[in-house]
């Protein structure tokens, strides 16, 4: 079951662990990448706690929400950058993506394989990605009913490899 996209938002703006947290992830991703000048940023489930740094240097910045969470208008106060996705049907050309941020996307997914070959059809040449998946089972899973405890822990669930010729 996805996180509702509101108790999302509540979590990283109206909280004082979301928004350690924010904080923190925030940080991470932009010591991975400190500028996007020119490029096309995009992230996939609840990323907008990231993505604002790129918001005045990247081409364009992408917010795609999937169907199950909704979407909310982001970011405030200016042109609105969000848009209802599809889990393995993203509305982005093939290889337009320079920087891709998945955070809260693989927790609830129903089909991983499917949506990583999404985020690699829509990754360019030289493209990068970044992952994060909350572990409702580590340290922050523990301290209540937030973002964290989404999904079921990664431990238990199959890995699904494909098969050449199957």
């Amino acid at each position: 079951m996805h996180p509702d996209v509101q108790a999302l938002r509540d979590f990283y703006y109206r909280s004082a662990l979301g928004r350690a947290a924010r904080g923190a992830l925030r940080d991470q991703v932009l010591r991975f990448w400190p500028e996007a000048q020119g490029l096309n940023v995009a992230g996939y489930g609840f990323a907008v706690p990231v993505l604002r740094p790129y918001l005045a240097q990247a081409r364009r910045v992408m917010a795609l929400m999937p169907a199950p969470q909704g979407v909310m208008r982001w970011p405030a106060g200016m042109p609105n950058v969000s848009v209802l996705a599809e889990e393995m049907l993203w509305p982005v050309e093939t290889g337009h993506l320079d920087r891709l941020v998945v955070m809260h996307g693989l927790e609830t997914c129903t089909n991983v394989t499917a949506l990583l070959d999404e985020c690699y059809r829509t990754l360019g040449p030289g493209g990068r990605g970044a992952l994060h998946r909350a572990q409702p089972l580590g340290p922050l899973g523990a301290l209540g009913d937030h973002a964290f405890r989404a999904g079921p822990p990664l431990f238990a669930q199959p890995a699904r490899h494909a098969t050449p010729g199957a």
